[in-house]
């Protein structure tokens, strides 16, 4: 009626939404012959949105040049990040301890600085050739601004947002200022966390759609672990325990316990990130 009918199955060249999305969406039959790469387009889009965190970031930088060289960040997080890649740099080795820093030299058993990160560890091996702690903090904190500008963007094409909308979320998340004034300025570990979170919450959505989803939460969620604050592992773990759980009461099949698993199996391969804390209990 009216030229719109209730598509049973996602039109070629459409975004592939979670079911609990989809069931919520009627779409025009005529759009079912429109033939868009959306994958190529999503990449594309990401990349903008990546560097659009960038873009962004780096306005507080031209307003204070040590916009991101403050508090816990100035005096804890980035001497030890330097530290770490000096070792990685010169002695070719993660290391699990140092004398580098005045807060307590177990790096192992702080799993804030995300030495079991590769993410983190690749940025940390950047930081020696760049002098000034002032700029390493520069750089480090509008690297993380990209990765969650582009998480928040691949998290709304997810929910099913059109592209446009997507941008605003992202912009959003980047210029929220909770998360510049206390996070990427001082509490550090807490702003890579949630960098890493809206990318595992994406995942974890999609995984049951393809076997690659399902290991990209994996990762993400390992990711989102190995550097990550109490409060976001909580916040992370009460989201995908509820979502997976919905998904299993109403699908009640193989394919809708797979975000379950994904939680279960991104948590377990990062306790290695735990271990040595709960050691010293």
């Amino acid at each position: 009626e009216n030229g719109i009918t209730e598509q049973t199955s996602i039109p070629e060249g459409f975004s592939n939404p979670p079911r609990f999305v989809w069931e919520r969406y009627k779409v025009h039959s005529s759009c079912i012959g429109h033939q868009v790469n959306l994958e190529n387009k999503n990449y594309k889009n990401i990349f903008i949105s990546f560097l659009m965190g960038i873009f962004l970031s780096i306005i507080p930088i031209v307003i204070h040049s040590d916009a991101y060289c403050r508090d816990d960040m100035q005096v804890q997080y980035m001497p030890t990040f330097y530290a770490i890649g000096s070792t990685i740099l010169h002695a070719h080795l993660v290391p699990f301890i140092t004398t580098h820093t005045w807060f307590g030299g177990n790096l192992i058993g702080e799993f804030q600085y995300g030495i079991l990160n590769p993410i983190e560890l690749a940025l940390y091996s950047i930081l020696p050739f760049i002098k000034s702690i002032q700029y390493g903090a520069d750089f480090i904190a509008v690297f993380h601004y990209g990765i969650l500008s582009s998480g928040m963007f691949f998290l709304a094409k997810t929910l099913g947002i059109s592209d446009k909308f997507s941008y605003v979320a992202a912009a959003t998340a980047v210029t929220n200022n909770f998360i510049y004034y206390w996070y990427a300025s001082s509490w550090f570990p807490q702003f890579t966390s949630i960098s890493f979170m809206v990318w595992a919450i994406a995942f974890t959505l999609r995984a049951n759609q393809s076997k690659w989803y399902f290991l990209a939460a994996i990762i993400s969620i390992y990711l989102m672990i190995t550097i990550g604050f109490p409060q976001t592992i909580i916040a992370f773990t009460t989201f995908g325990l509820i979502y997976s759980f919905l998904e299993i009461f109403k699908y009640k099949n193989i394919q809708s316990c797979l975000p379950l698993l994904a939680v279960a199996l991104g948590g377990m391969s990062a306790l290695i990130s735990f271990l040595p804390s709960v050691a010293m209990l």
